[in-house]
């Protein structure tokens, strides 16, 4: 069981990434409370230099997280009704035109998981074929 200060720091952690490449200024703050406000400023003192001209904020910070993150944003790339056209047009970026996942590093990770050689779970273990 994961204790609450591993999900606080996973939640520091998310909220970092967010901050440093400047997803918070796509957030209107004119509707929001006083402390909800400062909050989002203090946050935008660390956005990334670079952030502040690239549209694809969402997307690289999504990346950085890793792909359960990059899974959430491939989701929400087909729900424009709920995430808006400009975010799901900048989230579209996470569907098709992803680097590919090294070939090395899946079946290390996948030998580590199951505590055997690929050659020995699978019959044959090819290359991706989609960024998916």
């Amino acid at each position: 069981m994961i204790s609450a200060l591993s999900h606080l720091v996973r939640l520091s952690r998310t909220g970092f990434v967010f901050a440093r490449e400047g997803v918070f200024a796509l957030v209107d703050t004119r509707t929001l409370p006083l402390p909800a406000k400062m909050a989002i400023a203090l946050a935008r003192l660390i956005e990334r230099p670079s952030a502040k001209d690239g549209s694809s904020r969402l997307a690289a910070a999504l990346t950085k997280l890793g792909p359960t993150y990059v899974k959430l944003g491939q989701f929400l790339a087909t729900r424009q009704d709920v995430v808006g056209a400009a975010i799901a047009r900048d989230l579209e970026s996470l569907q098709d035109k992803m680097a590919p996942f090294p070939q090395a590093q899946a079946e290390a990770t996948i030998a580590a998981a199951f505590e055997r050689p690929v050659d020995q779970i699978y019959a044959s273990f090819g290359p991706a074929v989609a960024a998916a």
